[in-house]
């Protein structure tokens, strides 16, 4: 029986150096060096960006939590500014957080969702009276 499955090729790289958009945005490279000090680059299709996104943010939490050990940690961003908008839908709320750098993320809310957010100031201080009260 014939081994049909992919030959896999791993690259110890030791940090990233940079990323380039292909100038139709059609794919992208990451450009590295590995442990010898040999660049490496990294050729992907556009298409996989989203995956990407979804996936490293929760991959860096994951990190960062057993590093420390310490499953409370989060990767906090202090937000320079927000922006809310309506969506062609009429009915959805797209909430924009911007950090320092351009770093941003949008997310669509419905019109509750706006309500707890704006609510949440006012039910953390609430949480904090009941935390500080003494018994």
């Amino acid at each position: 029986m014939t081994d049909h499955s992919p030959t896999t090729t791993q690259i110890d790289a030791q940090h990233l150096t940079g990323v380039e958009l292909a100038p139709d945005g059609s794919s992208f490279a990451l450009h590295g060096v590995d442990q010898d000090g040999a660049g490496w680059s990294l050729d992907l299709p556009s298409a996989s960006l989203q995956q990407l996104i979804l996936t490293l943010p929760n991959l860096a939490v994951k990190a960062m939590r057993a590093q420390h050990n310490d499953d409370t940690l989060r990767i906090v961003y202090p937000a320079c500014s927000t922006t809310v908008e309506l969506a062609s839908d009429a009915r959805t709320f797209i909430l924009t957080l911007w950090a320092e750098g351009g770093f941003h993320v949008s997310f669509g809310l419905s019109a509750e969702q706006c309500e707890t957010v704006g609510d949440s100031p006012r039910v953390a201080e609430s949480m904090m009276h009941r935390v500080a009260r003494p018994s």
